[in-house]
């Protein structure tokens, strides 16, 4: 009896945290949901965002208590514009649905919801792409670093993947840090 109730409370804890996907799994998931150029926004943006926003954890969840929302899933999508939590005073409910969907595996209402924020505020709505763009460096080094020491999983997605933010970084440095832009890019150039 002890080792079924063991069992379930394993069990149990398992499925409370949720799924955590793994950046090129995730990558494609995106992808196949149609969130590449979305808007004009790319996929190595989207990937990076869910990746500062959630550690890519479909469980996420994040209270701001000034206004009493909180923020869900592997977007962190907020409750006081775009979900119903029941408990978020002042709610608008934008995208239609209970936050708790935000929350699941499946992750298509979330990126469903996603592509409206983005269509109604566009990618500047999540704080971290607005304020924390210089993470892109930090994120190039780390590849850089991982792909070195290990060989990724989906080394054509990974390579993609950092030509991409190589070109966000460009686009973002150029004119405040050419000497650090130069010193990264032959960092990964030359490793």
């Amino acid at each position: 009896m002890k080792a079924f109730l063991i069992l379930g409370l394993l069990l149990l804890s398992v499925l409370a945290q949720g799924k955590v996907y793994d950046r090129c799994e995730l990558a494609r998931t995106l992808k196949s949901l149609g969130l590449d150029g979305y808007y004009g926004v790319s996929l190595a943006n989207w990937v990076c965002l869910t990746q500062w926003e959630s550690s890519y954890n479909t469980q996420a969840t994040n209270y701001n208590p000034w206004d009493q929302s909180t923020d869900y899933g592997i977007f962190q999508i907020n409750s006081h514009y775009w979900c119903n939590d029941g408990k978020t005073p002042g709610a608008v409910n934008g995208c239609g649905v209970s936050c708790n969907a935000f929350l699941q595996d499946d992750i298509s209402q979330a990126v469903a919801c996603a592509k409206r924020v983005v269509r109604e505020q566009g990618i500047g709505a999540w704080y971290v792409l607005r304020v924390e763009r210089g993470n892109c460096f930090t994120l190039l080094l780390i590849y850089a670093a991982r792909e070195k020491f290990q060989r990724p999983k989906c080394h054509s997605e990974m390579e993609s993947f950092r030509l991409e933010l190589v070109t966000k970084c460009i686009n973002l440095h150029l004119e405040n840090n050419l000497l650090e832009l130069v010193h990264n890019l032959a960092f990964l150039l030359l490793g």
